[in-house]
């Protein structure tokens, strides 16, 4: 009797054991992505420093104020500015700027501050939120010389949309370090673990059905 009940037994024991493997192969392939994606995010973050800011100007969208604002305890020396479109650059609140070329512009805060803030002008009277967008590297070299900090790819907010509404996430990344370069995550998006799911799902569906067939 008991060798009957547990033959019995058996084929669902085996069942159950599959469908929670399956279940927990579905929740891998779910959370992986995600931890790699924050993982990477982290990577990308790790040191940073100085935040940059690029806004069009909301009454003469041909300039785009430029701004950088460090750490407390830090002490800019120079930032060199090199924008995606030529123009000129002038400094503000304290900043001074100089010309190096079209394309590239040196600042200094005031009295070895934190801070710098200056306004670019575009040469050519285009619009900096005419596509391709306006984008600015930022070069911080500190007075202490201790370190360097490259920040790439800043791309110009504040631009009107057909909505009406203004646009105020920016492209592009920061790292730290002499010419380091940060990108933008790849990682794919929450839609492809949720299709791993939904398969490995169906696949336990048909499991089970060819299962219960067979008996």
């Amino acid at each position: 009797m008991q060798t009957s009940l547990t033959s019995a037994l058996g084929p669902h024991l085996r069942l159950r054991a599959l469908l929670l493997s399956l279940l927990s192969v579905a929740l891998l392939a779910a959370i992986a992505p995600a931890a790699a994606s924050a993982q990477t995010s982290d990577d990308q973050n790790a040191g940073n420093q100085c935040d940059p800011d690029v806004d069009a100007d909301r009454d003469d969208q041909t300039m785009a104020r430029i701004s950088l604002e460090c750490p407390v305890d830090s002490e800019i020396g120079t930032v060199t500015l090199r924008t995606t479109e030529g123009g000129s650059v002038e400094g503000r609140d304290g900043t001074t700027c100089e010309r190096v070329s079209n394309r590239e512009f040196e600042c200094q805060p005031e009295d070895g501050g934190r801070r710098i803030s200056a306004q670019f002008t575009n040469g050519q009277d285009d619009s900096v939120c005419a596509e391709p967008r306006l984008m600015v590297d930022f070069e911080v070299n500190f007075s202490d010389d201790t370190r360097d900090e490259t920040i790439e790819n800043v791309e110009v907010r504040n631009c009107p949309v057909e909505s009406g509404d203004d646009e105020a996430t920016p492209e592009g990344g920061i790292d730290s370090g002499a010419g380091g370069t940060a990108l933008r995550s790849s990682a794919p998006g929450p839609a492809f673990p949720a299709l791993g799911v939904v398969f490995v799902l169906l696949a336990a569906g048909g499991l089970v059905a060819r299962l219960r067939a067979a008996r």
